[in-house]
């Protein structure tokens, strides 16, 4: 695969994750905001959702593609190895975002991202990674 592709394949893998984990953030506040007794539709699920997306993907997006160059390096050196691309690839993403998240946490003393201030909002965002990492695979050939 030419460098081209493979940069284009990382941008996509990197924009998937950012979709993902914003989207998947912005509905666990709305269900804490619900949760509350705020009556939410779907127009403003929707309308929150592409917000949250555009906001947060400058910042979280530049996140994430550092995390993701990393562990995909780390990733393509240990796919040519067990010949489970798919799989170390999506470790790979998953495992970026947990160092991202927690960094922030031992940085900050929280993360700002609010859906990872539970188990459950933070194995959100680690899907996020891990969808990254497998559309990553999806889009590159293995390495002979």
């Amino acid at each position: 695969m030419s460098l081209i592709g493979t940069i284009i394949a990382f941008a996509v893998s990197v924009a998937v994750a950012v979709v993902v984990a914003a989207g998947l953030s912005t509905q666990f506040v709305l269900a804490e905001l619900a949760a509350l007794g705020a009556t939410i539709t779907m127009e403003q699920r929707i309308s929150t959702t592409i917000h949250d997306i555009v906001g947060m993907a400058g910042l979280y997006g530049a996140i994430i593609a550092v995390g993701f160059l990393i562990a995909f390096l780390v990733a393509g050196f240990m796919a040519r190895r067990t010949g489970s691309r798919a799989i170390v690839f999506a470790v790979a993403g998953a495992t970026s975002i947990a160092v991202a998240i927690g960094t922030m946490m031992y940085l900050f003393e929280a993360t700002p991202i609010a859906a990872a201030r539970t188990p459950l909002g933070f194995g959100s965002q680690i899907l996020a990674g891990a969808f990254g990492g497998w559309i990553f695979t999806l889009m590159t050939p293995a390495a002979d």
